[in-house]
């Protein structure tokens, strides 16, 4: 993922959730897609539930604090400036103890 590669020295962190079933078959398409981020499998959808999923992606963006910051329900590839520059203010958040 591009904003990883740009900003993971700055502290960014990004942690994927799969929700499928067949753990081979996923892993199989993450490697087919070269997706080298990290991944929690979740089969039985219980951070699903948690989190009231209704479209997948959903993406949450947390402060340093641990604030949630933003959610956003699918994906639009014209949202991914906005996205970034949220991305960068956070990184320049003093980090909490």
């Amino acid at each position: 993922m591009e904003l990883l590669s740009k900003y993971q020295d700055q502290g960014l962190q990004i942690v994927t959730i799969n929700l499928d079933r067949d753990r081979a078959a996923a892993r199989k398409f993450l490697d087919d897609t070269h997706a080298s981020l990290p991944i929690v499998y979740d089969p039985a959808g219980k951070l699903a539930k948690l989190y009231d999923l209704q479209v997948m992606p959903t993406s949450f963006v947390y402060g340093r604090d641990g604030t949630l910051r933003s959610r956003q329900e699918g994906f639009n590839p014209e949202e991914t400036g906005s996205l970034e520059s949220l991305v960068r203010s956070l990184l320049k958040e003093k980090p909490t103890k």
